[in-house]
């Protein structure tokens, strides 16, 4: 039942061309269309209705991590609206979320607005590239790109880490092997440490957020 509800929210949301969904406790489910956030003309949520369709996204790492951590970003594929990033949070004692379409396709590089240089980089043979910027900068969609890039040049092995999976890359040139925390493996330390003995040619990790991953 849960389900269902939200993915008739979901798909409603795809058919407005909303590129966010917030289910709220007290207010009816919001779309951010054109930068703008409307309300639908349903009734407010309630406590319980947010809670079974947050609930029923989650496997148990992931229910074990929202319950110590009260805050947890993980990605759902849809059918309609392509790849979905939620958002969990908690106000009140009970959890909430915000729901970010990430889209079907990987922009072009004039689209994104990126310079000629990104593809320089991308074609490089070996090295190291940092991607750094405040929240909303376009740093995954940046590396998404450049992904996309490799993938479409060159015939090798591609393995990401990512927390969550934002785009699914579809097999090109290259093979492309995509791992979430908590889905695939159970953090970036732990996925870096095996990573090698995939045989890759490009690894590609989503964050760098303490010294141990940053190590390895």
């Amino acid at each position: 039942m849960n389900i269902s509800r939200l993915d008739q929210l979901i798909a409603a949301a795809a058919d407005q061309e909303a590129s966010d969904l917030h289910l709220v406790v007290g207010v009816p489910p919001a779309f951010r269309i054109n930068g703008d956030i409307l309300l639908s003309d349903e009734d407010a949520l309630t406590t319980e209705m947010v809670t079974g369709m947050a609930f029923s996204l989650l496997n148990s790492d992931q229910r074990e991590k929202f319950d110590r951590d009260w805050e947890l970003c993980i990605s759902v594929p849809h059918p309609l609206a392509g790849r979905v990033r939620v958002t969990l949070y908690r106000r009140n004692g009970g959890p909430e979320m915000s729901l970010r379409f990430c889209g079907k396709r990987i922009l072009s590089r004039e689209e994104l607005g990126l310079p000629a240089k990104i593809d320089d980089l991308a074609r490089k043979p070996n090295g190291l590239v940092l991607i750094t910027g405040p929240t909303g900068a376009g740093k995954t969609t940046t590396l998404n790109y450049m992904v996309d890039q490799i993938n479409s040049e060159r015939r090798c092995k591609i393995v990401t880490i990512e927390d969550p999976i934002e785009h699914v890359h579809e097999n090109k040139r290259a093979i492309v092997v995509q791992q979430e925390v908590l889905t695939d493996t159970h953090s970036f330390t732990r996925a870096l440490i095996h990573v090698l003995r995939q045989d890759p040619d490009v690894i590609v990790v989503g964050e760098m957020r303490d010294q141990e991953a940053i190590s390895a």
